[in-house]
């Protein structure tokens, strides 16, 4: 699992999982965004999750740069993936048994808790233990289920405000400040859930190629390809937000199309054209919105 086109499945297959999350949670979250007690619509929810994206960022950062030990960012793993990946596995679940989630299960519901719980289980123990392909795979389930979750708490509106500000930030935090690279080469050393990782063979004289990807030279040196769960996460965002706003999940799926579209156009530059990193999520983002949009009105 070396070619760095296989992040294109891995992408497809999140964005999926977090459309379908997403489309369940919106009758459950109704018009009323939990995080703000305000209008899904409103803009003070992105401004808020902005707050919150900006927050938990520096914090990471702060800790990455002077925490040197392993088990905080373990339990940290554990816990973002198996929150994650419970809220996917309780609609998987309920839907398969033919439960209502909108309108609530009574108290059926209550008899698929600790099935919901042991595939939470299950999914954060195969993070740990399984090899890279089952590392990604279970990282998938969780990031679009949180993804898809927090996509359901807002509108078009506040989910542009994100989007429009987090693709800034990515150019700058990239090409300017390079903290996002180092926050990845970090993050690669503490094994912290922020990215998905595809294993690469070394490639001769590539001195210069782990010291761009963040790799130790006991590493193996590598061609090493990884994608932020941030790069994942908030194109599902818009996803469901799409979806909400046009009562479709066929928009959501068509903007997904036009993202893994953009995103194979930098894996071809990052691998064919110039080794350098990049910032994904505008490139992403762009025929994102374009497909969906024009889904939206046309379909």
């Amino acid at each position: 699992m070396n070619n760095p086109f296989w992040l294109l499945p891995l992408f497809l297959l999140t964005g999926l999982l977090g459309i379908y999350t997403g489309w369940h949670m919106i009758p459950v979250v109704g018009e009323i965004n939990p995080l703000t007690d305000s209008s899904v619509n409103d803009p003070q929810g992105g401004l808020y999750m902005l707050a919150i994206i900006f927050l938990s960022t520096i914090v990471l950062l702060v800790v990455l740069k002077f925490y040197k030990g392993r088990l905080l960012f373990r339990i940290l793993e554990a816990y973002i993936v198996f929150v994650g990946s419970m809220i996917f596995w309780e609609f998987a679940i309920l839907d398969v048994m033919g439960i209502s989630t909108a309108q609530g299960a009574g108290g059926e519901e209550a008899g698929y808790v600790i099935v919901f719980l042991l595939m939470a289980v299950l999914t954060t123990t195969i993070r740990f233990i399984g090899g890279n392909l089952s590392k990604n795979l279970s990282l998938s389930i969780a990031i679009g289920g949180a993804g898809g979750s927090l996509g359901s708490f807002l509108g078009l509106a506040p989910s542009l405000i994100i989007i429009a500000v987090m693709c800034i930030y990515d150019v700058i935090a990239v090409f300017k400040t390079k903290h996002m690279v180092e926050l990845a080469m970090l993050s690669r050393e503490k094994h912290l859930p922020v990215m998905f990782e595809l294993e690469g063979k070394p490639k001769k004289g590539s001195r210069h190629t782990r010291k761009r990807v963040g790799m130790k030279k006991e590493d193996g040196g590598g061609r090493g390809v990884c994608l932020g769960t941030g790069d994942v996460a908030l194109p599902i965002i818009l996803f469901v937000a799409l979806a909400r706003s046009f009562s479709s999940w066929i928009v959501p799926i068509v903007a997904l199309g036009g993202a893994v579209v953009g995103l194979g156009g930098v894996v071809y530059y990052t691998r064919y054209i110039r080794r350098v990193p990049l910032p994904a999520l505008p490139p992403i983002i762009g025929p994102a919105l374009i497909a969906g949009i024009a889904a939206g009105f046309f379909l």
